[in-house]
């Protein structure tokens, strides 16, 4: 790891041997290298086209594959730490959405009500969001993957609420429609649709 990184690294990886390199990468390839593997995996899911490029170059000789078709299949399945991991991030963030709603008045913004989430989320223990919190009224509801603007709620429209957290490595991941004031049929008639 870089130097920056080594004490985190150290407590996370428990027994695992850390190094120090002021060039990790290059260091990594040094030593698959040395140790004679003619051919490595990668999870590619999360890796630049740029960085994946770069350790192609340097490890020329050793065959490079992509591992996420197998991690994918490998993580579909949970042991008992795990589904208490995700029953954890599940848990903290309902709390989180219960002390958030129990907050809110009709004068909140979008964001305002976002960074509220995530103020209480992170209180409550999340390590951080599963991803940017989307709050969205009115007809930017319609919007997938709107993002929360410090625009007012609309009055007696949808609310879009799309949150998630973190904690201890997995994620939680909710999207609840809310109604500020009394929905009309019509509304309701297409929300059951």
């Amino acid at each position: 790891v870089a130097p920056r990184y080594t004490l985190r690294a150290k407590e996370e990886c428990g027994t695992l041997p850390v190094s120090e390199a002021v060039r990790p990468l290059e260091e990594a390839a040094r030593i698959i290298r040395k140790k004679r593997h003619r051919r490595i995996g990668l999870e590619t899911a999360h890796l630049t086209v740029d960085l994946f490029r770069k350790i192609k170059r340097l490890l020329a000789e050793i065959s490079v594959k992509s591992l996420k078709d197998h991690l994918d299949r490998v993580r579909m399945l949970k042991d008992e730490g795990e589904i208490r991991r995700i029953e954890k991030a599940i848990e903290i963030h309902t709390r989180a959405l219960e002390e958030t709603l129990a907050w809110l008045t009709p004068d909140v913004t979008e964001r305002e009500w976002a960074v509220e989430f995530e103020y209480r989320a992170r209180r409550g223990g999340a390590d951080r969001l599963s991803f940017e919190t989307i709050v969205a009224s009115g007809p930017r509801s319609a919007a997938p993957h709107a993002l929360a603007d410090p625009v007012p709620l609309a009055e007696g429209a949808p609310v879009v609420f799309d949150h998630g957290v973190v904690w201890g490595g997995y994620c939680s991941d909710e999207t609840v429609t809310f109604f500020t004031g009394e929905p009309s049929r019509r509304f309701r008639s297409l929300f059951q649709v």
